[in-house]
């Protein structure tokens, strides 16, 4: 599949004005896995600019998250396979933090948040993640998570 393809299914999406979730779905895979078959390749290096230091990890807790991946809808598999393929190619294309949206668990079942349990403890042992956290409330707060990237 090439990138022509995948632009060829959008321009037919586009012209659809009668857009479902289903249709969404297939273009975000789509999208999704042209990306990993064909990574930026972006070293950290590339991402210099001549005379300026890199950012310090306090600029980058500061910064706003450059990418946002939404969970909510998916279940515990699909979370979690999702979130794998998010972190790998927001890191090939250099980006340095991230948000992950995961949901408070407002409706499950349970009354606590498997999503929250999961996704976080996949945070903290992907070797793709470092530092993360909580993000202010307008941003999700408990049901959210920023991650810097490693």
């Amino acid at each position: 599949m090439g990138f022509g393809d995948i632009l060829d299914a959008w321009e037919k999406q586009s012209s659809d004005k009668k857009k479902n979730n289903t249709e969404d779905d297939a273009y975000r895979n789509l999208m999704n896995r042209w990306l990993d078959e064909n990574p930026a390749g972006l070293k950290e290096d590339d991402l210099r600019t001549p005379g300026r230091k890199n950012p310090s990890r306090k600029t980058i807790r500061r910064m706003a998250p450059q990418e946002t991946l939404d969970l909510h809808g998916y279940t515990q598999e699909e979370a979690l396979a999702e979130l794998a393929a998010f972190l790998k190619r927001s890191r090939s294309r250099g980006l340095k933090k991230v948000l992950i949206i995961h949901g408070k668990g407002n409706h499950s079942e349970s009354g606590d948040s498997v999503l929250r349990r999961e996704v976080r403890r996949f945070i903290a042992e992907s070797p793709l993640c470092g530092e993360h956290g909580v993000p202010q409330p307008a941003m999700g707060g408990e049901g959210a998570v920023w991650v810097i990237l490693r």
